[in-house]
């Protein structure tokens, strides 16, 4: 599994893209380290891209993105809203039934199969630039090591 995060502090906005392999169970274990850990960051809105990664899930990974989203809703803690980018429409599914496996209902998290989609529910357009710059960057980087 390989994921690049950008921040954008003047946006307010964290950008993650995830390439390549990887299981959902390593992604929430990625998610709880301190250092990713969404109470130990700033506030930002999130843009989770999956579209060039091959995101497999396993039982281990719904169990820990259910006990990680607990927990953290235990804290008292709010997600900030999250844009989940896949064509995939099996981690589509996931995605939009994880709220209802956290006993929870809140329009926190969306899923969508372009980033036009997501920057206009983020209600960020006038950010669309510099976030399609960051994308760009983003991919440029991802097909940078892959070539070498």
């Amino acid at each position: 599994m390989s994921i690049i995060v950008r921040m954008l502090p003047d946006i307010e906005v964290l950008y993650v893209m995830v390439y390549g392999s990887c299981l959902l169970s390593e992604m929430f274990t990625l998610a709880s380290a301190p250092e990713h850990d969404p109470a130990n960051r700033p506030r930002m809105k999130l843009i989770i891209d999956y579209l060039h990664a091959d995101l497999e899930i396993d039982t281990e990974g719904v169990q820990a993105g259910v006990t990680f989203l607990r927990d953290l809703d235990q804290t008292g803690f709010e997600m900030e809203p999250t844009a989940i980018l896949t064509r995939n429409d099996g981690i589509a599914m996931f995605f939009n039934a994880l709220d209802f496996l956290v006993n929870k209902k809140d329009d926190i998290r969306q899923v969508f199969k372009s980033l036009d989609e997501a920057i206009a529910w983020l209600d960020m357009t006038e950010h669309t630039q510099a976030i399609h710059q960051i994308h760009d960057e983003l991919l440029a980087q991802v097909r940078a090591e892959a070539f070498k």
